[in-house]
Parts: structure tokens; sequence; C-alpha cells
């Protein structure tokens, strides 16, 4: 990139925003963006303000292995107590962790007192039972996306949490990358001007998921999935990070009111035994879906959410606006993307071809470039603090609506309006 574009653009981002962060300060940041929107704070104050450590249960070892140590190493939290139904084990990361308690039966460590928050990261069609559990038997929740997977799971979600104080928070580390961090003041400065079309992907090659599980079950030498009823995900609804909470959080959390579908079947699908492939029990058989949605202003977004083609791991997002426009990396996921901003910079400097590379730092550490620290702490500060987390169950119910409606819209062939949360 020309030096003096790029010089340009840190200024304009400031340094504070392309440079590792102390987490504090972004999260005083995301405060601030959340009183932007004007979001209002929950009707019942909720138990365990001002707690000095919370203690927290982790439900599902598969991915719920790593998320254990992560509670560990934050000032506000401690993990007590892991779950598994595979007793082996729970056992085992009990004693790799030194964590005191484990538990084959989820009933038994939702009973136990000493745990207040609990980590949901079991298969993905348990995500919206499993909350509704923890929020019954009063405790706060961590849930992986999705948080739901049926519209009456979204409902209850989010009436047992304004009605209890309760907090939950959906998981999507994409929220704390530093090029969506970029890209979300770059929104709310209206430096695209009014985005009127995104595009959003999530590719992961379904074959590279069951190496990947099949090698973290030969390192602890036990089963070690997540474990959906099935044995399957739902593909549309199955990652909401990229295709709907990201892409609604840019516009400023607007709502999707409509939305089509259409799938496909990937490759996936073993040649002569169908019901091998993922997806194939979800009703059209279909492992790739593509959804066409409007939100509550007419922006248009793509949406494409992939298991089956034979291509590397992707989270992309592109979006235009009447003024500017971003795309991201296709080739690169961790690549920061690139800025087309005419407005500001082709008056100034020699413009090339218009576009100029996000001069932003990767971020990095264990778990999504680090970023997993970042959402804990939110979460956890949310509880601390009494306030809402920033993907609390409103805003889960928001991205996963959308997703659930997609996927009956593929199925059924119709195009389907989708419930608003107030």
């Amino acid at each position: 990139m020309n030096e003096n574009r790029r010089d340009l653009l840190e200024r304009f981002l400031s340094r504070d925003w392309y440079s590792e962060k102390a987490r504090r300060v972004r999260m005083e940041r995301y405060l601030a963006w959340m009183a932007a929107q004007e979001r209002p704070p929950l009707r019942v104050a909720g138990p365990d303000k001002g707690a000095g450590v919370l203690n927290v249960g982790v439900v599902g070892l598969g991915r719920g292995r790593s998320m254990a140590k992560f509670c560990n190493l934050l000032d506000q939290s401690r993990t007590v107590a892991v779950c598994d139904e595979v007793e082996d084990l729970a056992a085992f990361v009990a004693e790799e962790q030194k964590i005191p308690k484990w538990y084959r039966d989820y009933g038994e460590m939702l009973e136990d007192e000493e745990v207040r928050v609990v980590v949901v990261e079991t298969g993905t069609d348990w995500h919206g039972e499993h909350t509704i559990q923890a929020l019954q038997a009063g405790k706060h929740v961590f849930v992986e996306m999705p948080a739901a997977v049926t519209l009456e799971e979204c409902r209850a979600i989010v009436d047992l949490s304004e009605e209890t104080g309760l907090k939950v928070q959906m998981g999507n580390q994409l929220r704390w990358y530093n090029r969506y961090e970029a890209l979300k003041k770059l929104c709310m400065e209206e430096e695209f001007g009014k985005i009127q079309y995104m595009e959003a992907e999530y590719n992961c090659d379904y074959r590279w998921r069951k190496r990947f599980w099949g090698e973290r079950e030969r390192e602890v030498g036990m089963p070690a999935d997540r474990g959906c009823k099935e044995g399957i995900e739902p593909p549309l609804n199955a990652a909401v990070h990229t295709t709907f909470d990201t892409s609604r959080w840019l516009l400023g959390d607007e709502q999707i009111v409509e939305v089509e579908a259409f799938g496909m079947r990937g490759t996936s699908f073993v040649e002569g035994r169908p019901e091998e492939g993922f997806g194939a029990k979800t009703g059209d058989g279909c492992d790739s879906v593509v959804a066409l949605m409007k939100s509550e202003s007419g922006v248009v977004i793509k949406a494409l959410q992939c298991y089956g083609f034979r291509r590397p791991h992707l989270n992309y997002l592109a979006l235009y606006g009447t003024i500017g426009c971003y795309e991201g990396e296709r080739r690169n996921e961790v690549g920061s993307g690139y800025v087309h901003l005419p407005h500001r910079f082709l008056n100034t400097v020699e413009s090339g071809d218009g576009w100029m590379e996000l001069p932003l730092v990767v971020g990095t550490g264990p778990g999504h470039q680090g970023a997993e620290f970042d959402m804990m702490l939110d979460f956890f500060d949310a509880i601390i603090r009494d306030r809402r987390p920033l993907i609390d169950a409103v805003q889960a119910a928001r991205s996963c609506a959308p997703a659930i409606c997609g996927e009956l819209a593929a199925v059924r062939g119709e195009r389907m309006s989708v419930p608003q949360f107030p």
C-alpha cells in the first residue's frame, strides 16, 4: 500500500484502533457503543451484582474443555465444575485442569449451589434447552452460538432473562476481532454512507470438522465431540456469528424482517450413502444454505452457510454503502480486508485502484485470536455491574430468529416473515 495512504487511514482510525489494546479499554468502548444504541436496562435487578469472583460450571467438554481453562485465567471467574455425558471425559478434564467437581448428569450440576454461571458448549441443537434449564435453576448463562434452534426457545430465553435479571450471553468472537471493531467504528461514523447491501459467508468443510474431532478424541483417548441430538447440526443456524449476528451489529442492531432461502447438497454427502451427509436429517437433506434477507430499513443481505464445499475455512463479510464499501479477504481468513472510501482519499493521494487495506494488527493468543478472553470478560463484567452483556438474550434471539426462519424457508420453498424481539 502507498505509505501516504496507509498513514492517512491509520490517523483516521487512530492508532488505538489497530494496535493491541488493554481488555478493559476495549470493554469500555463496547459499553459506549451499547449506550449509543440506547439499549434499555433489564427490567429486574440481577443476582450477583458486585460479586468478586463468579463460580462457573461448564457443560459439554468438546469445545468446553478450552472454555473451562479460559474461565480460570480471568480474575472475575473460576471454574468449579465440569459436566459431560461421557463420564470419563468429565473426570479427565477435571483432573487435567484441577477443577474440584465433575458431573455426568447436567441436572445435578444445576443443583450445585456453588455454581452461579453455566457455560453451555453442548451440541448445537441442545443449546436452547440447556440454556432454559440453567435459567430456570437461577444461573447466568454463556451459551455458544446459536443460543436456540426454535423460535419458542428464543422467546423463552428472552422472557426468563428479562423476568429474573439473569444474564445471557451468546458467543460470537468476531465482534471482538480488530477488523470488525474497525468496521463498526466506520459504520457508526457513516463513512460508508447508508449501507444498502451486505454479503456474509461461513464456509467450513464438514470433512475437516470430522478430522478435527477425531484428532481431539485421540488426544484425550475418548469421545470428545459436541454431541448433537441427531448427530448433525442445522446448517443455516449452526454458526450465526458472521452471517447474522455480526452483520446485524454492523448495521446498528437492525432486525431482519423477512428471509427466503435455498438448500444445496454439497460434497459432505457420501456417494450412495446420503444418510451420512451433514444435515441429512434436517428435512430436505442439505448441507449448505444460501439466504436472502431484508432488514427493517431495507438493507439486503446475502448469507451463505456452507459445510459441503471443498475449500478452506472462511468467515467472509462485505458491505456496500452510498459513498464507500468494504470487502474482506477470501484467501487469508485473518486478513483485515480492504476499504474503498473515495470521499476521504481520492482527492488527497494517488488513488491507484481505489482500495486500501485496513492497517490492523491481527489479534494474538489462544481462543480465536484472543477474542474469547474479551468476550468472556464482557459477560462476567455484565453480571458484576448488573448490565446487559453485548450479545444478551434479546440480541441472540434477533440473530437466531432469521436463521431459524431461513431454514424453514428452504424446506418449505417460501419467503418467511421473521418474528421481532423488542
